[in-house]
């Protein structure tokens, strides 16, 4: 038994020392940017709910919750698809990118 016991105990902590990160997303929700990192902006819409934008100009942000289990630096991207082809990461508003959505700093010295 007590072997049986230690055996176990072994093989939970290799598989806690072994495990893979693995990300999730949780709760998503649109903001406008017209306000300040606190509650000044205004929510576009409710949590989880999409959003039909008007003007293609207008800078908006997207708050995201991610969750993680396990240990380990990892790269995130934020990916959109129009149809059902690939996925395609977000580029960086410096880019010059012709994407439909850019990441760009905001009036708040944030990366939107």
């Amino acid at each position: 038994m007590k072997k049986l016991l230690l055996f176990l105990g072994l093989f939970l902590c290799y598989q806690a020392t072994f495990a893979f990160p693995t990300l999730s997303q949780g709760n998503w929700r649109w903001r406008s940017d017209n306000g300040a990192e606190n509650n000044a902006a205004n929510w576009t819409a409710a949590q989880n709910t999409s959003i039909s934008l008007t003007n293609v100009n207008d800078k908006i942000r997207l708050r995201v919750e991610v969750k993680g289990l396990g240990d380990a630096n990892l790269n995130c991207y934020i990916q959109y698809e129009t149809t059902s082809g690939d996925w395609i990461n977000v580029p960086l508003a410096s880019d010059n990118s012709l994407s439909p959505f850019v990441m760009a700093t905001t009036s708040n010295g944030l990366l939107n």
